[in-house]
């Protein structure tokens, strides 16, 4: 189930990429790659660009979507029910997501799009700096 819903959610991007970066037979011309930083994002907002975020939980992924020459990959919390088997996203613990944008950054390549992670709940309410804490850990350990 989770390979079909993986395959559903691959198509779908592909399809939306395809608007977004017609083919050479379409005529439309492919953006040059650069690094995508969060200063690059602002200009893009700010000049009403589209920003395009795919989300990713592991090397695969991560791989196809730095090939498809996407903005943002975000490693969610969702990670929990699509790829741990969980209920809910609450279980998903600060480990887990750590060592699931590891997963992802290797497959990304050092020009390719910024990596998001989600701090998962229960990392960042308890206290500001509870949160900070969590913030640096993901940030060195997970290399987003």
């Amino acid at each position: 189930m989770v390979r079909r819903i993986l395959a559903q959610k691959i198509d779908m991007v592909a399809r939306n990429l395809l608007k977004r970066f017609a083919s050479d037979v379409g005529g439309y011309e492919r953006r040059s790659r650069t690094k995508t930083t969060a200063m690059s994002l602002l200009r893009m907002k700010r000049l009403g660009e589209k920003i395009c975020m795919v989300t990713c939980y592991d090397y695969p992924s991560g791989v196809h979507v730095d090939g498809a020459n996407v903005d943002v990959a975000l490693c969610g919390d969702s990670l929990g029910m699509v790829a741990l088997g969980y209920e809910t996203t609450q279980p998903v613990t600060l480990d887990e997501m750590i060592h699931h944008c590891k997963a992802v950054r290797r497959g990304l390549s050092n020009d390719g799009p910024l990596l998001v992670c989600d701090l998962p709940f229960g990392s960042y309410e308890e206290s500001p700096v509870i949160a900070l804490r969590s913030a640096y850990r993901a940030m060195k350990e997970g290399y987003s």
